[in-house]
């Protein structure tokens, strides 16, 4: 039933033609809600940080889908840069790494700071997967490029 109402207001919201501004004000609220979690979740309120992540876990998915969906590497590759602690402690790997791939693949032109974080924080990812053969060149190109910054 829910589903059913879901359905049916994304259609009302869809005629009004103010679906994507809509989504993109929730990704940049959630994408800032990130960047405020980013040095709290290595902090002393860390554990009050990951339940707030938690709570919001499906906003920050659809953000991220968001962001992929329309080409936004840069701000994925922010986003993930903030909450990588996060994916890696609450068993988000994989989903952390697809998402930091999906913007490198995207993001040929990344900005070399954000370009290392990405391939750092997909080798990261990798690594939590166990999957060390994927993960070392990830992470080689990612110390590469932070030696030259």
């Amino acid at each position: 039933m829910l589903r059913m109402v879901r359905e049916y207001a994304l259609e009302r919201l869809d005629a009004t033609g103010e679906v994507e501004q809509l989504r993109r004000r929730h990704a940049e609220y959630y994408s800032s809600l990130a960047e405020r979690a980013g040095p709290e979740i290595r902090g002393p309120e860390q554990v009050l940080w990951f339940e707030r992540l938690d709570e919001e876990w499906d906003n920050l998915r659809a953000t991220m889908g968001w962001l992929a969906a329309t080409r936004n590497a840069e701000e994925a590759a922010r986003l993930g840069w903030s909450i990588w602690p996060f994916w890696y402690v609450r068993g988000h790997p994989s989903e952390g790494r697809r998402w930091m791939e999906e913007a490198l693949a995207e993001g040929s032109a990344l900005p070399a700071p954000l370009r290392a974080k990405a391939l750092f924080l997909a080798g990261i990812m990798a690594q939590g997967q166990n999957d060390f053969r994927s993960a070392e060149p990830l992470i080689e190109e990612s110390l590469m490029l932070f030696r030259g910054l």
